[in-house]
C-alpha cells in the first residue's frame, strides 16, 4: 500500500471517529435538555354539592420562605379540552414567615361524562399532553409525559350519592367508656352497609379490605372511621350526634359525620 493511500485511509478513519463522537455528544446534550425536574405536585379533588366540581390541588415541591405563598395558575375549560397552566410561584404580599410549600387550588368546575384532551403546562415552557376521562364513577388522568409535575393520584373515585362517612376520636378510653362504639351502632341502625371500590376518593381512601382512611386524620390518640349508605334525613343523624355530644362522655371525644352532598354534621 502506498504512503498516499495509507494517509487517505487514516484520514477517513479519523473523520468517522469525529462524526461518531459528535453524534454521541449531541445525543447526551439532548438527554440533558429533555430531563426536567419536577416542580409541582398535583392532586385531584371533588367539591361535593348539587353540582360537583373538579379541582386540581397544587403544591410546590420546593419549600418557600413564607407559610402563605401561592401559585399563579390558570384553568381553561373548552368543549373537548381542559388546560391547566402553572405559571410559577406567587410570593405572599403579607408574608407569614416559615418554611412551607406554596399552594393553590385550580377549580375546573363541573365537567361532563366524556373524554377531554388534557394539557398541563409549566412556566409557559413545558407542556404535557394526554386525556382526562370522566365517568359516573371516576375522573382519570393519563399523560404522555410528566415533565415538571407529579400527579399524586391519577384517578379520583367519585363519592357515591346517599353516602355518609365519619369517625369517633378520643384520648382516654376510661373517660369515654363504650360511648364511641354505641354511637356508631346507633348510626348503623338507621343506615345500610355499603361495598365500596378501593382507591382514592379525595377526602378519604378505601383499601381492598374496606378500611376507610381519612386524607386528614384527627389529632387524637385513638380514632376509628365508619361509612354507610344513608337514605334518611340529615336530622336523624344530627339528633344522634347531639345526644352523644351532650352526654357525660361528650367533652372527652370528638364525633363527625360527612355527607355525599358536602355537609359536615
Amino acid at each position: 500500500m502506498s504512503m498516499i493511500k495509507m494517509r487517505n485511509g487514516l484520514a477517513v478513519i479519523m473523520a468517522i471517529l469525529l462524526i461518531v463522537q459528535s453524534c454521541s455528544i449531541n445525543k447526551d446534550d439532548k438527554e440533558v435538555i429533555v430531563q426536567v425536574d419536577q416542580e409541582f405536585n398535583i392532586d385531584l379533588y371533588e367539591i361535593l354539592g348539587n353540582s360537583r366540581q373538579l379541582v386540581f390541588n397544587l403544591e410546590s415541591i420546593e419549600l418557600q420562605p413564607c407559610l402563605n405563598s401561592g401559585i399563579n395558575k390558570t384553568v381553561i375549560k373548552q368543549i373537548d379540552k381542559i388546560s391547566l397552566h402553572i405559571n410559577g410561584i406567587e410570593p405572599a404580599n403579607d408574608c407569614n414567615p416559615g418554611s412551607a410549600p406554596a399552594t393553590a387550588a385550580a377549580n375546573v368546575g363541573a365537567v361532563q361524562n366524556k373524554t377531554y384532551d388534557f394539557l398541563v403546562s409549566v412556566r409557559n415552557t413545558i407542556e404535557n399532553v394526554g386525556k382526562l376521562t370522566v365517568t359516573d364513577e371516576s375522573y382519570t388522568i393519563s399523560l404522555l409525559s410528566n415533565d415538571g409535575v407529579n400527579f399524586q393520584n391519577h384517578k379520583l373515585n367519585k363519592i357515591p350519592s346517599n353516602f355518609i362517612w365519619g369517625y369517633y376520636a378520643f384520648n382516654n378510653a376510661n373517660l369515654v367508656g363504650n360511648a364511641p362504639f354505641s354511637f356508631v351502632n346507633d348510626i348503623s341502625q338507621i343506615s345500610h352497609s355499603k361495598q365500596m371500590a378501593d382507591g382514592y376518593f379525595g377526602q378519604f381512601s378505601m383499601d381492598a379490605e374496606q378500611k376507610l382512611t381519612l386524607s386528614t386524620s384527627p389529632e387524637y390518640l385513638e380514632f376509628e372511621t365508619f361509612f354507610y349508605k344513608f337514605n334518611g334525613n340529615d336530622g336523624e343523624l344530627v339528633t344522634i350526634l347531639e345526644n352523644y355530644r351532650n352526654s357525660n362522655e361528650g367533652p372527652y371525644m370528638e364525633l363527625a359525620i360527612f355527607t355525599s352532598d358536602g355537609k359536615i354534621l
